[in-house]
């Protein structure tokens, strides 16, 4: 989806660690993500020979800037339209839904509780089936 198309550019890899570069700690994915899909839009208006609405291109940026969801999570606005608040909700229970999977992947078989995770602010219920 556009609204992480520049996330590509915020890692490098070393080993099998994946660190933050420098693109990422002063552009980041969201801005970077603007200005890209900024740019794609008057490529696209150049090879059409016709202009996108105003209003299409300020709802596509805007769900890009939008989709962390509030001010103190990285967006320079919140979801103002039906569409950028589905795209935040899903981005949002994806990176939800991968910090309880990956709990789950480190907890070993004969623990129920993960540890705790800080972002997810709670352990996870790793091995609730009942054991035969």
């Amino acid at each position: 989806m556009f609204h992480d198309m520049c996330k590509v550019y915020c890692y490098d890899q070393n080993g099998d660690i994946w660190e933050r570069n420098n693109y990422d700690k002063l552009i980041g994915h969201v801005a970077g993500g603007f200005s890209q899909l900024a740019q794609l839009m008057i490529g696209v208006e150049s090879e059409l020979g016709e202009a996108i609405p105003m209003n299409t291109k300020l709802h596509l940026l805007h769900i890009v800037l939008s989709h962390h969801g509030k001010l103190e999570w990285g967006s320079p606005v919140i979801p103002k339209t039906v569409e950028a608040l589905i795209v935040h909700n899903a981005d949002y229970v994806e990176s939800r839904m991968g910090m309880i999977f990956e709990s789950v992947d480190k907890t070993p078989p004969d623990r129920e509780w993960s540890e705790y995770h800080r972002y997810l602010g709670t352990d996870v219920w790793c091995n609730w089936e009942e054991q035969q």
